[in-house]
């Protein structure tokens, strides 16, 4: 299972990482935050169903155009 952080997701998408992690934080997009830290993570393929889902354009590897 392989995860992102915001600041990978925001490189992807294009947005700031603040962004992202409001994204994560309004439950629109799946993700967690690391146990004793406000780091997030989100599982790649969460990521790539959430950018299909809202047709956000991004260079997910591994994602159809």
């Amino acid at each position: 299972m392989e995860t992102l952080t915001t600041g990978q997701i925001a490189k992807i998408c294009n947005v700031a990482n603040r962004t992202v992690a409001k994204w994560i934080d309004m439950g629109l997009l799946k993700g967690y935050v690391i146990p004793g830290s406000k780091h997030r993570r989100v599982v790649k393929a969460d990521l790539a169903a959430f950018v299909k889902k809202h047709g956000i354009p991004c260079k997910l590897e591994g994602s159809k155009p």
